[in-house]
């Protein structure tokens, strides 16, 4: 999603809806991606698209690697390890938890949506060697339907572009 409005916000009706899930409302971007995984099941994360350089792909961590997830904890990688990556190196634990370098801020104006199949005992397993349990990689780790990520980024999409303007873009180079 290009020319997105940092500083729009969720509508009342999908704060309240979070709030009723138990899940706080935080930002426009992480209450899209957060309400249509409760809605359809599927976890979602959203990028910083300017923060991201190059190709944006899943891959096992290289040894030695680092990631500063969302919650501000400093983790070192194994081979193990599933992340979501671009040229530069690690941006997420895959289907677990955004790292802090792509995170969407009051500047972002750009937005990467990811959606995606992860093979559930590797979500398992990163997560509890991370000893970092998410909504995303609860589910995950159970089984998500491999059809929902087409259908789910679609639907965030259209929330995003909604609510915080913008247009849908296609043109950003994924792997």
């Amino acid at each position: 999603v290009s020319g997105w409005n940092p500083a729009a916000h969720s509508p009342l009706w999908m704060q309240t809806r979070l709030t009723l899930c138990g899940m706080r409302p935080i930002s426009l971007a992480v209450d899209v991606t957060n309400y249509v995984m409760l809605e359809l099941g599927q976890p979602l994360h959203a990028f910083d698209a300017k923060k991201v350089h190059g190709t944006l792909r899943v891959r096992r961590a290289a040894s030695g690697e680092k990631l500063e997830t969302l919650d501000h904890v400093k983790r070192p990688l194994i081979t193990e390890d599933l992340v979501i990556a671009d040229d530069q190196g690690p941006l997420a634990l895959a289907g677990t938890m955004g790292g802090l370098e792509s995170e969407i801020s009051d500047s972002t104006s750009s937005i990467l949506l990811e959606a995606a199949h992860f093979i559930p005992a590797a979500v398992g397993r990163m997560s509890r060697r991370h000893k970092l349990s998410s909504e995303a990689s609860r589910r995950l780790e159970r089984g998500v339907d491999h059809n929902l990520p087409p259908a789910a980024s679609a639907r965030a999409i259209a929330l995003l572009c909604e609510f915080g303007g913008g247009v849908h873009d296609t043109s950003i180079d994924v792997d």
